[in-house]
């Protein structure tokens, strides 16, 4: 997981009006792109009465990576007395962010078994997202493993780390297949770059052109990694 911040512009005001004062004022079905991010930190669905901030859940569900980054989240505490996540957080929880180590190292089969899981039990859940370097995002030969795993999220969030990771991504980039997955109506998908990347990115992105649900966002390494109100960094009871 990365420790790094990418700015972002609070969302307008928005209130109903006096004949509406008991009903939730609602956010459109995707939420304005705003600062970088389509999903705020700070979303709030508004009444007259009361404020309901929409919970957000940062789960961890596996040691598994490809890199030893030295900012790392998870170097600045110990993973395993993480708040193990609950039934009840589950139910209250409106976008679940999957998180490790990198969760792309799991089987397919393992990570879209998580990912059916919390859409069956749970149907509170809106948005599911994928956090990954971008290494192990495409194998050969797993095609319907892939579709089935992008039809059931809500985007993927690709931080790429190292050459391996951006050499990967070039490839990704020039496979029809793949670009369609990620541009299915509705995702929200987002590339972070890191200050010293963007020459590489300029490179790669002359000969490619992203679909319209990804987002290029400019990210730096914080050696502290503090969550909203709103946010939760939790961890599942057994890691895969």
């Amino acid at each position: 997981m990365n420790c790094a911040k990418s700015s972002y512009t609070p969302m307008a005001n928005v209130g109903p009006s006096e004949e509406l004062s008991l009903r939730v004022v609602k956010c459109s079905a995707r939420t304005p792109k705003v600062g970088g991010t389509d999903y705020q930190k700070n979303i709030i669905k508004k009444s007259l009465t009361h404020n309901v901030m929409e919970q957000i859940y940062h789960l961890y569900i596996t040691h598994k990576c490809g890199h030893k980054c030295p900012l790392c989240c998870n170097r600045l505490y110990d993973i395993n007395k993480l708040p193990v996540i609950t039934v009840e957080d589950l139910k209250q929880a409106h976008t679940v962010c999957l998180t490790g180590g990198d969760p792309f190292y799991l089987l397919r089969e393992e990570l879209i078994s998580i990912v059916d899981r919390l859409r069956i039990h749970y149907k509170n859940i809106q948005r599911i997202y994928i956090y990954t370097s971008g290494k192990m995002l495409w194998i050969e030969g797993a095609y319907s493993h892939w579709h089935e795993l992008m039809q059931s999220v809500s985007g993927i969030n690709v931080a790429p780390k190292d050459y391996g990771d951006w050499d990967r991504l070039d490839y990704l980039l020039q496979q029809p297949k793949w670009l369609e997955m990620t541009a299915q109506p509705g995702m929200s998908n987002r590339l972070y770059i890191f200050d010293d990347q963007w020459s590489t990115w300029e490179t790669i992105s002359k000969d490619v052109t992203l679909p319209q649900t990804w987002q290029v966002i400019g990210r730096k390494w914080d050696k502290e990694f503090n969550t909203p109100e709103n946010e939760h960094f939790v961890r599942l009871p057994i890691l895969y």
